[in-house]
């Protein structure tokens, strides 16, 4: 399987399930450690940006300088997704997204990597069910990224919300 560039829509179905599972101090610190002085904007809009800026790392990483365009670097925009997504199919995008972002040098230890795990921790306790069950379900969710055509988007002076 070939790297790709992670969705807008992909991106900001994970920054919200960040949001909404894990503690907001938790959330502060990764956006203090990777934010790059994007904090002017929404909380959505910075927690994907970094996401977002984790992916194309591990594109230039893998592939070379030429591997996103210029324009495309800083080309994520939150977008509100129509709907909820299930515990598992979000895991299943984090892991589409950590497959996409791996190529960068050390990405265990990266603080992306770090609150991706934390977040996956956090929904397999959420979802209360045996690991066999578990299994079963994400495996089930047949998806690996999520398409841009399923969004509404939202400007950065929108209140942040569930959709």
């Amino acid at each position: 399987m070939s790297s790709f560039l992670c969705s807008c829509t992909h991106i900001s179905v994970i920054a919200d399930a960040i949001i909404r599972h894990l503690p907001s101090g938790r959330v502060i610190e990764y956006i203090l450690e990777e934010s790059k002085g994007r904090t002017n904007k929404t909380l959505p809009t910075v927690v994907g940006g970094c996401l977002f800026d984790a992916n194309v790392q591990s594109l230039i990483a893998r592939y070379g300088e030429n591997a996103v365009e210029e324009d495309d670097r800083d080309a994520y925009v939150y977008c509100a997704p129509r709907k909820l997504y299930s515990l598992p199919e979000v895991w299943q995008a984090i892991e589409c997204l950590k497959y996409q972002s791996c190529e960068v040098r050390d990405w265990k230890m990266t603080p992306t990597c770090k609150i991706l795990e934390e977040l996956q921790v956090k929904l397999r306790k959420k979802a209360g069910v045996t690991d066999e069950e578990w299994k079963r379900l994400c495996d089930d969710v047949g998806m690996w990224g999520i398409e841009d055509e399923d969004v509404i988007e939202k400007t950065e002076s929108e209140e942040f919300g569930t959709p």
